[in-house]
């Protein structure tokens, strides 16, 4: 059975056991499977410290669906999608370059690190980066989510947006592959 076919309702009665309920979540409901998702990505182990009952079921927080679906988006749009990621801070940002221009955008619901993290000196970088957070971000947990696909003068300012430290974007962005979107541009 794939996940998509498992009845929220069903699973909510093997966790709890059944009780006279109106069913609160509806099958046909655009939003189910994303709301599915959340609660089996919860941290139920606080709740339940003993094995889980649907232990083969791989957990994606919810965030991770978001940004599978505007990778989708920016993909039929015919864009070569590129990450970048730190685990330690909070960075699950995703983006596309448009090499007529030498635009980057940051596309909607990446993860961007909250705090700076190198002294840098250089005004224009440090006020650039809080344009980029107050026009385009909301703080989350640990990091600012972006809001809308942000444009970015290039792969190197919005990698440096993203991490929280100036960087080189043309070996930070990957692909799906581990290109480098220079290695990818430079084919």
């Amino acid at each position: 059975m794939r996940q998509s076919e498992i009845d929220i309702n069903e699973e909510y009665e093997k966790l709890f056991g059944s009780a006279q309920k109106v069913d609160l979540f509806d099958p046909e409901e655009d939003y189910y499977n994303c709301l599915r998702q959340e609660i089996i990505a919860a941290k139920l182990e606080r709740l339940f410290p003993r094995k889980l009952p649907f232990e083969g079921v791989k957990l994606v927080p919810y965030s991770f669906i978001l940004i599978e679906k505007n990778i989708k988006r920016a993909e039929a749009e015919g864009r070569h999608v590129f990450f970048i990621t730190d685990d330690n801070n909070g960075v699950r940002a995703i983006g596309y370059y448009e090499p007529e221009t030498n635009y980057f955008y940051v596309l909607k619901d990446s993860q961007v690190c909250e705090r700076l993290l190198a002294v840098w000196t250089d005004e224009d970088i440090i006020a650039a980066r809080k344009r980029f957070i107050n026009e385009a971000c909301v703080s989350d947990i640990g990091c600012y989510r972006v809001i809308k696909d942000a444009k970015c003068k290039s792969p190197s300012a919005a990698a440096t947006y993203a991490l929280g430290r100036r960087v080189n974007g043309w070996l930070v962005w990957k692909d799906a592959d581990g290109l480098t979107l220079k290695q990818y541009y430079n084919r």
